[in-house]
């Protein structure tokens, strides 16, 4: 099967990936989104808008970058000095860092705030997937995010928690789209960390299917030891485990989201035929089995929190290492940022969410 470009496909997607409940799987599901895109063929971007950086760091960066996600939204980068290049032929990451905790405060003042997104990505060509990584929370990284999209993934664990939290930012995705995004028209809900042998999980699983129909899509994301020891060594389970039902998971929906946009080209959607199908993923695995050889040896070298000693864990980082200055005056002025900005950041919020009607 030969690798898929979409040159003359309509204009390229964009993927964000939301959900205001943490722990639902929304890192591990762009990241290996992203690298299942490239791996097809598809010239793929990915953008870390939460300031904790993992997805940033499952790729193999360090968020300590001269420009990333914050200076994209700034205005002061464009798309190509604000990503860099990965080892995954065809993928890009803007990075993300400390300074996206101070975006909110930031741009209170400015001009069309909620479109800051979108302005900077219009700029962009040579692109066919952008997807984003936003924050478990609803303030201005995942409004920009969101009235930017073309696609929306919901990752939901089949829980009850997770199951009352996917009401919660259905409604809000449905108030962007009203109010700011209103070519919105491919949302999709996807079950992460599906577990059919347990009773309750599967009793959720059922209630939303029963809520949202062909909204909640056919692939799901198995739960699998393979995802989180992908995790441990700061990898995608794609990388980590090329065989694990996750890597098939993310592969199928990978090709899933390559149809929605093949459908809307030609009205005749994506389609392959079986003997295709187990060719492509040889040459996929194929290609695994090299990126393999260049990150596993990295992260088996490379402790989880990097640098850290454990018989001092307070200690700052030694392969991190910072000037006095640039720790203290960094560190100050996020402090001064949360704590002198809060609440002119809460009345911020409060009048953006009037403003896009959102409760």
């Amino acid at each position: 099967m030969e690798k898929i470009h979409t040159d003359d496909l309509t204009n390229r997607e964009i993927i964000v990936v939301f959900n205001q409940k943490g722990g639902v799987g929304k890192t591990t599901t762009a990241v290996n989104i992203s690298v299942c895109l490239s791996l097809l063929g598809m010239r793929t971007l990915l953008i870390d808008l939460d300031s904790q950086s993992n997805a940033t760091q499952c790729c193999g960066l360090q968020a300590d970058c001269q420009f990333g996600s914050y200076d994209l939204l700034m205005g002061t980068a464009t798309v190509e000095q604000a990503s860099r290049d990965t080892n995954i032929s065809g993928m890009r990451v803007c990075a993300a860092d400390d300074k996206l905790a101070g975006v909110d405060l930031e741009l209170a003042s400015a001009e069309r705030p909620q479109f800051k997104l979108s302005e900077a990505l219009a700029k962009e060509v040579g692109i066919d997937y952008v997807v984003i990584d936003c924050p478990p929370t609803l303030g201005m990284l995942p409004i920009n995010a969101l009235a930017s999209a073309t696609i929306v993934l919901i990752p939901v664990t089949p829980e009850p928690l997770s199951h009352a939290g996917l009401h919660r930012a259905w409604k809000h995705i449905m108030k962007v789209k009203s109010h700011l995004n209103n070519r919105l028209d491919k949302i999709g809900i996807l079950m992460t960390m599906v577990d059919d042998k347990d009773k309750t999980r599967s009793d959720v699983d059922r209630a939303i299917h029963a809520e949202f129909g062909t909204r909640v899509l056919p692939i799901r994301i198995s739960r699998d030891n393979a995802m989180m020891e992908a995790s441990g060594k700061n990898l995608p389970v794609v990388i980590s485990a090329p065989n694990s039902s996750g890597t098939r998971n993310y592969l199928d929906l990978a090709e899933l989201l390559i149809s929605w946009k093949s459908a809307s080209a030609d009205g005749k959607g994506y389609e392959r035929s079986e003997d295709q199908d187990i060719v492509g993923r040889a040459m996929i695995l194929d290609d695994i089995q090299k990126i393999r050889k260049i990150l596993l040896p990295m992260s088996e070298h490379q402790p989880i929190i990097v640098g850290i000693d454990p018989e001092n864990p307070w200690q700052e980082p030694a392969s991190l290492p910072r000037s006095p200055a640039s720790f203290n005056g960094r560190h100050a002025l996020i402090i001064a940022i949360c704590g002198i900005g809060l609440a002119i950041a809460a009345v911020f919020a409060n009048h953006m969410m009037h403003a896009v009607n959102l409760p």
